[in-house]
């Protein structure tokens, strides 16, 4: 079902307006058509104030709302450029709410795209990167916490069931004992044994 839920949002990414054409002749398909607007053009890889103003528009789109909302927003852009195209992706997997390995995988890309951004734009990605170094700073320790806390109750357990060992091993012993005392010892005979 997980495979569904981010699948999904990966072929309407990619699809764009495309499948909204194949049945030109239906009402429903002919409406939407209208409805659908020319891609948008992913901001470019410069130093120009409106790529910045660009990528943050992006960042914005991204960081709100519902998760499909912004698939739906994002599928409206032009993904010819590698370099954008994964870019986009880098900030679309550093969402909050998407799993862990996504989110590993968009600071992979993020590590090794940053060197090569210009100067201006570079920040709008370094903030992307902080946010989701923070984010699985915050997961390794929280499943740190979870494990420290299973081996604290599987401690515990390992505790209560020595203490419940020795517990019956002083109860047999002290048993022993009073069973030692309750017997009478063989009066003494007198003979003292030279040897």
């Amino acid at each position: 079902m997980k495979f569904v839920y981010y699948v999904l949002p990966m072929l309407m990414l990619l699809a764009g307006c495309q499948a909204l054409t194949l049945r030109s002749n239906s009402t429903v398909f002919d409406s939407a058509t209208d409805q659908c607007t020319a891609p948008s053009q992913v901001p470019d890889l410069d130093n120009s104030q409106a790529a910045l103003q660009g990528w943050l528009n992006i960042q914005l789109v991204v960081a709100s709302g519902p998760l499909m909302q912004q698939w739906h927003a994002l599928q409206h852009y032009d993904m010819t450029d590698p370099a954008s195209a994964e870019l986009m992706a880098a900030l679309v997997t550093s969402r909050a709410d998407m799993p862990e390995s996504l989110r590993r995988l968009s600071q992979q890309t993020l590590a090794r795209r940053l060197p090569y951004l210009p100067a201006s734009i570079q920040p709008v990605f370094e903030q992307t990167q902080v946010f989701n170094e923070a984010l699985l700073a915050r997961d390794t320790s929280r499943r740190q916490r979870q494990m420290s806390e299973r081996q604290r109750l599987q401690l515990e357990a390992e505790l209560a069931t020595k203490e419940r060992q020795i517990e019956a091993l002083t109860a047999i012993e002290s048993q022993l004992h009073e069973e030692a005392l309750s017997i009478p010892s063989a009066p003494d005979s007198g003979v003292v044994n030279d040897r």
